[in-house]
């Protein structure tokens, strides 16, 4: 992973602020690699799957900042050094960067990658409103949900039997589960991040840490106005809370311990 978050460091580095040359290319804004819907919300900048910003002179990309330094037109293009830190580390590399109809392309170490702008709407107005009904409670036979969905077939539900107990979690985003891996819940700026199983969108909550990152997150979706979904393929949605309080009730289920 740390050689991909220095890629994704290095690869996207063109804020050019410094030099009204570069300044005039107008590059500065969100990104994406080419070929992939990451999010292009401005709240999830350096977020993995999340968006690429180049603003006055700092690039951030994948959990590390860039600053850049020493710009240098060459016809199309500009040169410049990117002063990053990652990880813990801090290292210099030299960049080209060439403006392109769809966003830049970027030379470093014999490599190149192409990164597209993120769309202008997108940019300019940060995140996609929330499009999902008010949160609802229901269920029988021993097991409740509460639960949201939107017309775009993104939909989160917590379950919980009628002990309060085996509390679960499930997300699908456009009629799909959610991807396996690392998934971000975003509620009002804080963030809590768990794992969802490969198959059946279900989250992973059969852990002592899995359980508290559980708990904690009901509550704050409960409490809450604004919740943002990331998965681990980069995915993302967003939902209104409205209801969620008296959904999920004052008291959070107890998360399933798997067995």
């Amino acid at each position: 992973m740390g050689s991909m978050k220095r890629l994704l460091t290095s690869i996207p580095l063109i804020a050019f602020v410094t030099s009204n040359a570069v300044s005039a290319q107008g590059i500065d804004g969100l990104y994406q690699p080419t070929g992939l819907m990451w999010s292009c919300s401005p709240d999830q900048i350096g977020m993995d799957g999340g968006a690429l910003a180049i603003q006055n002179g700092v690039l951030d990309g994948v959990e590390n900042r860039c600053d850049l330094t020493n710009p240098t037109p060459m016809d199309s293009s500009i040169r410049f050094t990117a002063v990053c830190s990652a990880e813990g580390s801090t290292y210099s590399e030299r960049m080209t960067i060439t403006p392109t109809s769809t966003g830049v392309r970027i030379e470093r170490n014999g490599f190149t990658s192409s990164w597209s702008r993120c769309e202008g709407h997108q940019a300019a107005t940060g995140p996609t409103p929330p499009r999902n009904d008010r949160w609802t409670f229901g269920g029988g036979q021993g097991v409740y949900e509460s639960a949201t969905r939107d017309n775009q077939g993104n939909s989160i539900t917590f379950t919980c039997n009628d002990l309060g107990e085996n509390g679960g979690l499930y997300v699908e985003l456009g009629g799909q589960p959610i991807s396996g891996g690392q998934v971000s819940f975003d509620v009002d700026g804080a963030t809590f991040g768990m794992t969802a199983w490969a198959e059946g969108g279900r989250i992973n909550t059969e852990c002592t840490v899995c359980g508290g990152i559980y708990t904690s997150l009901w509550n704050a979706t409960a409490a809450g106005n604004l919740m943002t979904v990331t998965a681990s393929d980069g995915r993302t949605a967003v939902f209104s809370l409205a209801g969620s309080g008296d959904a999920l009730g004052n008291v959070a289920c107890q998360p399933d311990d798997g067995f």
